[in-house]
């Protein structure tokens, strides 16, 4: 049975009607493997992979090839064969090789030795025909590939074996270079991890779920802003996650899926990826659109405030935090990733969590002249904040516990101190500096890194950033091209909330972030910690913001400041607010 194709709106009964893409195509470029790791069976010869020559592979054998792209692709593989009839090949594609399955343990990437080869695979039985490209309907994640080829009746020739790269097709506008040559492979291996993480809709990882969940997808929306300006993938996740919200008025966690996930905190991040839309970009039509659904996701989580404890009680669905070694996969999702005892309620995470959610959505409120929702969430927020300190802050320790039996501390609820406005009697520098400090803490992951650095910068503290970036060195030092899931043993290599540092890099160590909502003003304040030298450019809706700061000592520096026409800002340095405005600028100190 055919059926027409009809554009939305077009009457009569058709089951299926189209409506135009808000998104393009995703790109494709050939690429080729860098080199042969291992060839068992056979003479050696790598022409094919370079596309310099043919491999003959004769009847009655078996072979085994590893290849290697050196570094992570999303890619369509392409090999092209004659002969080999009765013959079977198997491309096994991988992240790295595995020291242990069970245990998700791969060690250094780079290497193979003693490695036990794991992962999805094609089977392909040749027909013996002559120039036949195999080329799978949907593209493979691979830095690995082992080819094991199995032929008994006829000799199999294979011409060419390539790939053709896929993603979003995003262009690169921004820069980032300092006197820290580190700093540019931190850079590129992060702008790759969020190219892979990115195709029709964004994902949190290109080998695994492939899934849009919003824990990762307000960070990976940040950088493309930074990185491209294109908000067409943002617009779209921010639309479909809309789209998901249950009965119960929460978004689901991850969408679009099959299967119904609800995590109620990254309701509360996709409130605020819309409030960094209105930030970013010009588009107040856009941004009313989503007012109901923030209201339904705020109302919700005020339905759940305990009367005892006036904190946020016990809530529905999983609550998931981050990924830490004592927040372990317990084999469900209710459990999993958050502090023990946490699913009874009374979470100073949860709660604050909710606080720094409307603390700023009132500011959008305000501004859509919701004054009468801005002041009743002020007053939900103030309150809550109070209950929290009430109950779960500890003054011999001087840090917040997640819970009100103070037996678990972590560096997420002082993040989220600090992130949800701590009181006037506590130093927020102070409480940062326990938080980092302290090894007993239960410490973020790479994901929530996120949060703890922006708080350093809440609290005036953004020149530690650099120093901070420990965990992604470590993550280079064992030959990952990408950003991994979590510290090793990693399941994922490439997960994009872990590409944080390409939006840190040009907001906080540069410090270009939004002056007013629609970046129509700008304000720039530098954390350079120890760099030199830092420079940059950073897209916007005016065009394009370029700074160079170059810094003798503590105190003295020159920064070389542009600014797009009709745009100006201020200049933030050692607590001195500069004026700028549109044109090129010199500021020195």
């Amino acid at each position: 049975m055919s059926e027409d194709a009809v554009p939305s709106g077009f009457s009569g009964n058709y089951a299926r009607k189209l409506i135009q893409s808000t998104i393009p195509l995703p790109e494709e470029k050939h690429q080729r493997f860098a080199s042969i790791r291992k060839m068992e069976n056979i003479n050696y010869s790598d022409n094919f992979i370079k596309g310099n020559g043919d491999l003959e592979i004769y009847p009655w054998g078996k072979i085994t090839i590893l290849i290697d792209q050196e570094h992570l692709t999303t890619a369509y593989p392409e090999l092209l064969l004659s002969g080999g009839k009765g013959s079977r090949i198997t491309l096994t594609y991988m992240e790295a090789p595995f020291i242990d399955v069970d245990k998700e343990y791969k060690g250094n990437r780079n290497e193979i030795e003693g490695k036990k080869i794991h992962g999805y695979f094609d089977i392909i039985y040749p027909n013996g025909d002559s120039n036949i490209l195999y080329r799978p309907l949907y593209y493979r994640t691979f830095r690995y590939v082992q080819v094991d080829i199995e032929n008994y009746l006829q000799p199999l020739i294979i011409h060419d074996f390539s790939s053709k790269f896929t993603g979003y097709p995003f262009k690169k506008i921004a820069h980032f270079q300092s006197s820290d040559s580190t700093l540019a492979d931190i850079w590129n291996t992060g702008w790759r991890t969020a190219r892979l993480c990115a195709y029709d809709s964004y994902m949190d990882c290109p080998y695994y779920e492939q899934l849009q969940y919003i824990g990762d997808t307000r960070i990976q929306a940040l950088i493309s802003l930074y990185m491209t300006g294109d908000d067409r993938l943002m617009r779209n996740a921010i639309s479909q996650f809309h789209n998901s919200q249950i009965d119960e008025g929460l978004t689901q966690s991850r969408y679009p899926g099959i299967f119904k996930q609800v995590i109620p905190p990254f309701s509360l991040f996709w409130t605020l990826m819309v409030h960094d839309y209105w930030m970013h970009k010009q588009d107040d039509a856009f941004v009313k659109q989503f007012l109901k659904g923030i209201l339904d996701v705020l109302e919700w989580h005020k339905s759940k405030i305990d009367e005892e404890s006036g904190m946020l009680g016990k809530l529905d669905f999983w609550n998931f935090v981050d990924w830490p070694k004592e927040w372990p996969w317990l084999g469900y999702d209710e459990v999993s990733g958050l502090p023990k005892g946490s699913s009874n309620g009374n979470s100073a995470i949860h709660t604050l969590q909710y606080v720094y959610a409307i603390n700023q959505l009132v500011e959008m409120f305000d501004a859509f002249g919701m004054s009468e929702e801005a002041n009743e969430y002020k007053k939900i927020a103030s309150s809550l904040k109070e209950n929290t300190y009430r109950l779960c802050w500890d003054n011999q320790r001087m840090m917040m516990a997640s819970l009100p039996n103070k037996n678990e501390f972590s560096q997420h609820a002082n993040v989220l101190s600090v992130l949800s406005g701590i009181p006037d009697n506590i130093d927020a520098k102070d409480l940062l500096t326990r938080t980092i400090n302290d090894t007993s803490l239960v410490e973020c992951t790479v994901y929530y890194r996120f949060y703890l650095n922006q708080a350093l910068r809440q609290a005036g503290m953004g020149d530690k950033y650099i120093e901070m970036l420990s965990p992604w060195r470590d993550m280079l030092s064992i030959g990952l091209t990408t950003f991994a899931e979590k510290p090793e043993p990693s399941r994922s290599d490439c997960h994009a909330w872990s590409a944080s540092p390409n939006y840190d890099l040009l907001a906080t160590v540069l410090g270009v972030r939004p002056g007013s909502p629609g970046f129509k003003t700008v304000k720039i304040e530098p954390h350079l910690g120890a760099l030199s030298f830092a420079k940059g450019k950073v897209p916007c809706p005016q065009g394009i913001i370029e700074i160079k700061i170059e810094r003798q000592n503590e105190k003295k520096m020159e920064a070389l400041i542009k600014i797009p026409k009709g745009m100006h800002g201020t200049f933030l340095w050692n607590g001195e607010l500069i004026p700028i405005s549109e044109g090129e600028q010199i500021v020195t100190r």
